[in-house]
């Protein structure tokens, strides 16, 4: 799928920076800034993409540019 290593590493410093964002995002949601529903939906969903979309396409990166796994 990613043939062209230039295509695939752009791809994966996206995905990299997507995923911190979450992640800090995560944050924000666990300091309690947030109601315990907005926290659960929060969390609910970005289990959902990171662990089904984002997951599937790093895994597909990594196959065929193992260079770019960390």
């Amino acid at each position: 799928m990613f043939k062209n290593k230039e295509s695939a590493y752009e791809l994966h410093e996206l995905l990299k920076e997507i995923c911190q964002i979450i992640d800090e995002g995560r944050d924000l949601v666990t300091e309690g800034k947030f109601t315990k529903k907005e926290r659960d939906l929060y969390c609910n969903n970005m289990e959902e993409i990171l662990g089904n979309q984002l997951g599937e396409l790093l895994s597909e990166i990594w196959a065929t540019h193992p260079e770019l796994q960390p």
